[in-house]
């Protein structure tokens, strides 16, 4: 999977370029919003998950927040303000945009908006894994650790870190059996991001595999002739 040419040169002035990102908003994202007042004090709890969230006796329990989608037209429709166009925005950005919007309503008011459907693919000798960004600052390192590491199976000195349109993907080889890989390995990942962990080829026991099957069928048919002789006779 995944193959390029020897001849393949990493796009590392793209990957520098991104190092330190902030994702942008685009259609089809859904997002978290949070309002304050001025004071801290959450405003905007259209599902009472916050207070909801304090059970009997104190006791913490999970309640999943609202999330609004960036429509194809790049709006979300948010609670009073209604149609918003979020766009092509940073979070710092959409989170100045949804507090002058609130403005009309409440005194100060601060938005914060988080990205709800932050994620990065794997694919590995382990197989596949979807695995969501919780943080912002999460490196191809902490990554290959939630995965559940390499193994003896794993190229390590081939890793391939997709990213962008893949229509006309950006690629980044990483080789981890060197410090200078180790240090490529600090990119920051950013959700969408695609990232091969090549397995190491068994020439042999592949071979062993195909004539075994090729062998299997072979007995089977020599087999069913003999059976079909004895029986004639």
């Amino acid at each position: 999977m995944f193959r390029v040419d020897k001849d393949f040169v990493s796009d590392t002035a793209f990957f520098a370029s991104t190092k330190e990102q902030n994702y942008i908003l685009q259609p089809n994202d859904y997002i978290n919003v949070e309002l304050y007042s001025n004071g801290g004090e959450i405003i905007l709890d259209p599902n009472n998950w916050l207070r909801s969230s304090i059970g009997p006796a104190g006791s913490n329990q999970q309640v999943e927040k609202p999330k609004y989608l960036i429509q194809p037209n790049g709006y979300a429709k948010l609670p009073l303000i209604g149609e918003t166009y979020l766009n092509s925005l940073t979070t710092r950005q959409a989170d100045s945009v949804v507090s002058k919007a609130y403005e009309e309503y409440y005194i100060n008011p601060f938005a914060l908006i988080t990205l709800a459907n932050r994620r990065v693919t794997i694919i590995g000798p382990e197989g596949g894994q979807v695995i969501p960004l919780e943080n912002e600052n999460t490196n191809l390192i902490e990554i290959i650790a939630l995965y559940g590491g390499m193994d003896k199976d794993s190229k390590a000195k081939n890793i391939r870190l997709i990213r962008g349109d893949l229509k006309n993907p950006h690629i980044q080889l990483i080789d981890l059996r060197t410090i200078e890989g180790m240090k490529m390995a600090q990119l920051q990942i950013l959700p969408n991001d695609i990232i091969y962990i090549e397995q190491v080829r068994k020439p042999f026991l592949e071979s062993a595999r195909e004539w075994g099957s090729v062998l299997a069928l072979f007995t089977a048919a020599i087999t069913l002739l003999v059976l079909i002789s004895t029986v004639n006779k």
